[in-house]
């Protein structure tokens, strides 16, 4: 989340180039996010936007609000592929960025719409 609604992509500095990724107000001393991937990315693939979302604008919000955020997406290197014996997938990033909360992708299936 942007957490600044007058905020333009023109105002924003994008940066990803394979294996680390950097989103920051231009001047700005401190990065949205600024770091290394969780494995690499096809250079050139990642895509990004600024669109209206639901958001907690605070910590202590009870609902969601929409907010102005920046949505990225990047194509994996190695994509997922489907573990034929178990049906779960094999190549899901706990996180997308080293050293971020993490979640257990053991578990998760592998669906024909993941894979496309």
């Amino acid at each position: 989340w942007l957490g600044d609604d007058n905020i333009s992509s023109k105002q924003l500095e994008f940066k990803c180039c394979g294996e680390t990724l950097r989103l920051a107000k231009r001047g700005a001393e401190t990065a949205y996010v600024d770091g290394k991937l969780y494995s690499l990315v096809k250079q050139g693939a990642a895509e990004w936007t600024i669109e209206s979302v639901p958001v907690w604008k605070t910590p202590a919000a009870k609902a969601r609000e929409l907010g102005r955020a920046v949505v990225i997406t990047l194509e994996k290197d190695h994509p997922t592929s489907k573990n034929h014996d178990t049906k779960l997938a094999k190549g899901h990033w706990p996180c997308v960025i080293k050293g971020h909360p993490t979640i257990d992708v053991d578990m998760l299936p592998a669906t024909e719409l993941e894979l496309a």
